[in-house]
Parts: structure tokens; C-alpha cells; sequence
């Protein structure tokens, strides 16, 4: 995909549409995370607003912070619709964004992550987690692969198969970009990055999709 080129965003946010729902998304997260009105959250890898727009009326703030300033002014203007006047745009990502405002309470980060190879992510992860109060929670939903798996091809294959099923072939073919090009690691490495970037893991939940989710507490 193109994220500087609106109509590929545009297509982009239909695909996710058609196998995410996302505003029962954004309430799962709210609720993990225990978001109150009171609270500053940001949205770390905002994309088209599937955490940002729904979350907006349970929270004080959100920082939708994205490297796309096409995304961001999508969202924008789908938050100008309904009305919302809590989420600040912030163009920047896990090694560039510069939280100028207080620490906040919460980080939300869905299927971001794995843009960055290994070394990048426990720096991202590191300039996360000075970003928080104390006792900030991190929600962390990505694409992690079992240590464990064996019959690689088959699983692959299976994973390809069921999006072509559900969204289409373009669609499964950015699957097989993920797999050859992106840099989803293995569970033990993101748990270990986790832990060593100052986060104590709540819960860590694995999907045979290869879906990731961990809730995590900013460590003393």
C-alpha cells in the first residue's frame, strides 16, 4: 500500500472493514485497558481511526499519532463528522513521535509493530514507556509467529487462504508481502522485548492466526 495517496487509503480502510469490526474492537481495548473519561491515551499507529474514533468519547485525550499525514487527515476529517474535538493528529511514529504533552495513561498500538525490524522495536518500546505515568497500561495487538511451528508452508498457506476467502486476492497478496518482507518476529522475542523495555505482561493471548495481543503495566 501507498499511505501517502488518499485513494489507497481509502481502499485500504474498506479491506480492513470487511474483516474487522472495528468499533467492537475499540470497546474490547477500552475495556481491557480500563479507560475512564479522565484518561489521556495515545494511539500509536492511528491509521484510519479504528481506535481513535471510537474510543474518543470514553477518554479525556487521544494522541492519534501516525507516519501517514494522509491517514491522519482522513481520520481527521471522519472525526470532524461525528463531531469529535478530543483527538489531537500527531504526524510521527515509534522512533520519531515527541510526546510534548503530560504522560499519559494509556498506549494503544494495533498491528504496527512488526513495520519495524527487531532492534527498532525495543526501541520503539523504550520511547513508549517514557511516555506513560506510572502504572500506564499497554495495549499490544500484532502479528507474532509460535516458536514452535514446524509445518511453516502449511500454516502459511492457511493463513493466505482464509483472507482470500474474506477479503479478496489483492488482499492475500499483501499477506504474502508480510510474510516474505515485514518483520513480525516470534512470541518468545516480543515477550522478551516487552520485559526488557520496562513492561510487566498482564495477559499474552496467541490466535492460530498468528494474532498477538498483550496487555501489559508499566513497571515500577
Amino acid at each position: 500500500m501507498d499511505y501517502s495517496d488518499p485513494t489507497q487509503v481509502a481502499v485500504y480502510d474498506n479491506r480492513h472493514q470487511k474483516f474487522r469490526d472495528y468499533q467492537k474492537g475499540a470497546e474490547a481495548i477500552i475495556d481491557a485497558v480500563k479507560i475512564v473519561p479522565e484518561h489521556n491515551v495515545i494511539d500509536m499507529g492511528a491509521g484510519t481511526g479504528a481506535f481513535s474514533l471510537y474510543a474518543a468519547p470514553h477518554c479525556k485525550t487521544i494522541y492519534a499519532v501516525d507516519v501517514s499525514p494522509v491517514m491522519l487527515e482522513y481520520t481527521r476529517q471522519k472525526a470532524e463528522k461525528r463531531g469529535l474535538t478530543n483527538i489531537f493528529f500527531c504526524q510521527g511514529g515509534f522512533l520519531t513521535y515527541e510526546h510534548q504533552a503530560p504522560a499519559v495513561d494509556a498506549i494503544v498500538s494495533v498491528a504496527v509493530l512488526h513495520h519495524l525490524p527487531d532492534f527498532w522495536k525495543l526501541i520503539g518500546l523504550r520511547r513508549m514507556i517514557q511516555m506513560m505515568k506510572p502504572e500506564g497500561r499497554l495495549y499490544l495487538f500484532d502479528v507474532v509467529f509460535p516458536v514452535e511451528m514446524r509445518d511453516y508452508e502449511t500454516q502459511f498457506e492457511k493463513w493466505v487462504s482464509s483472507m482470500t476467502k474474506v477479503v479478496g486476492l489483492e488482499f492475500a497478496a499483501e499477506i504474502e508481502t508480510h510474510i516474505r518482507d515485514e518483520y513480525s518476529t516470534y512470541d518468545w522475542v516480543m515477550e522478551e522485548f516487552l520485559t526488557r523495555a520496562g513492561f510487566r505482561i498482564d495477559n499474552a493471548e496467541y490466535t492460530d492466526g498468528f494474532g498477538a495481543t498483550y496487555l501489559c503495566t508499566k513497571a515500577a
